[in-house]
């Protein structure tokens, strides 16, 4: 079954970005989107996903790069990762922000069990 967990993230005014994180119930992650309101920033606004040892599943690259595809339900940003962890969304700023800005890391992730092949199989 597909399900979506959303990470939210509040950038205040005169920083330049930070960091949130959600803890995903076990599955598999399969994408991510990023909503925001008006980005209130002159500079490059970048974002990244990161898995629970804080390493890039999704390196760091302009927020617009993660928006919502709306083609078809599964294409937006891609990502292969395992659930059971807590997952990162980092925004980073080249100018800091002149007022506070939000934004919203909706992950889709699958909680159907994968299905392991039988060791009862004989060879015919």
């Amino acid at each position: 079954m597909i399900k979506q967990i959303v990470i939210e993230l509040v950038v205040h005014s005169k920083t330049t970005g930070g960091k949130a994180k959600v803890e995903v119930p076990a599955g598999k992650i399969l994408q991510g989107v990023i909503f925001h309101n008006e980005l209130n920033n002159t500079g490059f606004v970048n974002a990244a996903i990161l898995d629970g040892s804080q390493s890039p599943l999704s390196d760091l690259q302009d927020v617009r790069n993660y928006r919502s595809r709306d083609t078809s339900y599964l294409s937006n940003k891609p990502l292969d990762a395992r659930g059971g962890q807590y997952i990162y969304l980092q925004i980073q700023a080249t100018e800091v922000f002149s007022a506070d800005t939000n934004f919203q890391l909706v992950l889709d992730y699958d909680t159907t069990p994968a299905v392991q092949p039988s060791q009862n199989h004989q060879n015919c």
